[in-house]
């Protein structure tokens, strides 16, 4: 997906840097950060009143 890639690692490079990173086994499981590289092409609702929902809709800067 094209939000979650950087870019390049260097001038010509053919390897791209994440915008993901990951964690070990020893930090607490199931726990997921979602940050501005995922949410910037999205409109995000959080629900706390009816057990803690997340809703999520293109927002029209992802409009394809």
């Amino acid at each position: 997906m094209q939000d979650f890639n950087l870019g390049q690692d260097g001038n010509g490079s053919k390897n791209c840097i994440g915008g993901i990173v990951g964690m070990d086994d020893t930090f607490m499981e199931g726990f997921a950060i979602i940050g501005d590289e995922f949410l910037k092409s999205w409109y995000s609702v959080y629900d706390y009143s009816h057990g803690a929902r997340v809703g999520f809709a293109p927002s029209v800067n992802n409009a394809q």
